[in-house]
């Protein structure tokens, strides 16, 4: 089973666990045994074949994706593990991914990389039934963002081109480009997340789960979510947007 997981450390922060470390350590020491015991507690959980996002989102402006260097802007727990060696990423700007299972990170390099389509780890994730993870954090995937491109469907957004290099881990560069569909400028597109967990959650593609009542995660299965919600966008192409968005939207293409 394949896990993607997204996380959030000052959520963790709650576990009872925590209470019984902050005894013994202060400081950074405590940050880094919080940090470990977080990553203990998701591999007794999902074991290691698990994905992390390590999203940097500096290739929009500087057009340079350094696979080594550049930071997880994806949270505190996210970098931390990005730096053990024992993790690997994926060559994918903006949107790389980490795992201690190098068969999960995808690191085939194309001229133009679509971080959303049938080559992404997300797709990976769709084929082999896998499942999308909010550890203690609200339900925001990124694998809306998959959907979306994977049917077809969708007018609010637009595909753009990024033309940039990547820095391999052997310090060679290599030029790519990166193409998937952004939200158009001065346009603030808001997804009703609330309304769609709902649904997940009724349909039971969406589960949740309480530790010690204190800590919370939730389960959903991605292909049951994605064939859910491509049927759901057929009858409505702004399924996954809020109220005010879609009425700002129809103003817009009533007017062009």
């Amino acid at each position: 089973m394949i896990y993607y997981i997204h996380s959030d450390f000052t959520s963790f922060l709650r576990n009872p666990k925590i209470k019984k470390l902050s005894e013994k350590y202060t400081g950074r020491s405590f940050i880094n045994k919080g940090l470990n015991l977080m990553l203990n507690d998701i591999k007794k959980l999902f074991g290691k074949s698990f994905i992390l996002p390590a999203y940097n989102y500096d290739f929009g402006k500087t057009r340079i994706y350094n696979v080594v260097k550049d930071q997880s802007q994806t949270g505190l727990f996210t970098e931390f593990c990005r730096k053990k060696n024992f993790f690997f990423r994926s060559y994918t700007p903006m949107f790389s991914s980490i795992s201690m299972n190098k068969n999960l990170i995808k690191k085939n390099i194309k001229s133009e990389i679509n971080p959303f389509d049938r080559s992404s780890e997300w797709e990976n994730l769709y084929n082999k039934k896998g499942k999308i993870v909010n550890y203690g954090v609200s339900f925001t995937p990124t694998y809306i963002h998959y959907i979306e491109n994977k049917s077809r469907m969708i007018n609010y957004r637009k595909e753009k081109r990024f033309d940039g290099k990547i820095v391999l881990p052997n310090k060679k560069r290599q030029k790519i480009s990166l193409i998937f569909s952004v939200r158009p400028k001065n346009l603030n597109i808001s997804y009703d997340t609330k309304k769609v967990r709902k649904d997940l959650k009724k349909e039971g593609i969406l589960k949740s789960y309480n530790i010690n009542k204190n800590f919370y995660y939730e389960i959903t299965d991605a292909k049951d979510f994605c064939d859910f919600a491509i049927n759901k966008i057929r009858i409505d192409e702004y399924y996954f947007l809020d109220k005010k968005t879609v009425h700002i939207l129809k103003q817009k293409l009533k007017s062009n």
